[in-house]
């Protein structure tokens, strides 16, 4: 079983003299880890600090006594210090160990440390601003983890990585990846089925969980179901012309002030709609 050697205070690792705890840890991806004691030798970045209260730290781990036959690795700590956010990190490494299975947690007196693999760098823009295909593949993916039996309440874009396909046919693209499971719980999810890319976007009722939901509106993960027409909705099945829009939006007959106004709106809508 591996062990892990994490340092007393990890942002001094590599500029002074440092103090390790070992630690047993539950590492859940036997494919990555071998069965060795692992040392932090270096803390590579740090993605979020809250001063002795917990952090997000990339890390280098290197076997401990030194084995050139064992990997070197890149990892994610999450470590919570103090029994409040020591708590936090057990909850959500069990969590996710017993619903997800791909994170493992360390624990020692009121530090505890979860381990996770380095999964990619973080997204700098906005997911909406994203190709299609990514925007699908990470609401697709919030889907899967509600079916698993967890509420993830923080979907947005700094709890989504981005990681690159480093084999098969699909080498080289960039896919999404769910982190920063903290405020997750568990979770019996309403949606009866999946959800259609690119489809009409449904209504509220039609999908019956909120963060599914949201999570799509703010994607773009459908195209619209309705186009506006000054302060009226008109179903996309309507805009077959710009006449029809006016038609459908209750300004045929109003005055002409009011109809010249509704039939330029119509026109941008329609045009835009086209493209």
């Amino acid at each position: 079983m591996p062990h892990l050697e994490f340092p007393v205070a990890p942002e001094e690792v590599g500029t002074s003299p440092t103090q390790f705890d070992e630690l047993q840890p539950y590492f859940l991806n036997e494919e990555i880890w071998e069965d060795v004691t692992y040392r932090v030798c270096e803390t590579l970045c740090v993605l979020s600090s809250k001063a002795r209260c917990s952090a997000i730290l990339r890390v280098q781990l290197l076997p401990e006594p030194f084995d050139a036959s064992v990997k070197e690795l890149t990892a994610i700590c999450k470590v919570g210090w103090g029994r409040e956010h020591a708590q936090r990190v057990k909850k959500e490494a069990e969590l996710c160990r017993d619903k997800l299975s791909h994170l493992q947690v360390t624990d020692e007196g009121v530090t505890r440390v979860s381990v996770m693999e380095d999964c990619g760098q973080s997204l700098h823009v906005p997911l909406v601003e994203c190709s299609p295909t990514f925007r699908y593949l990470a609401c697709g993916m919030l889907v899967e983890v509600h079916k698993a039996g967890v509420i993830h309440n923080s979907f947005t874009e700094r709890n989504v990585v981005v990681s690159v396909i480093n084999s098969g046919p699909n080498k080289g693209e960039h896919v999404p990846v769910l982190v920063g499971f903290g405020e997750a719980t568990e979770h019996q999810c309403p949606l009866n089925g999946n959800i259609q890319a690119n489809g009409l976007r449904p209504e509220r009722s039609d999908i019956m969980c909120d963060e599914i939901y949201y999570a799509c509106m703010d994607s773009d993960f459908w195209r619209p179901a309705y186009i506006k027409v000054l302060d009226t909705e008109v179903p996309i099945a309507h805009a077959t012309s710009v006449e029809s829009l006016v038609q459908h939006a209750g300004y045929s007959n109003s005055n002409e002030m009011l109809k010249r106004r509704a039939l330029l709106e119509a026109r941008r809508a329609f045009s835009a709609h086209r493209d």
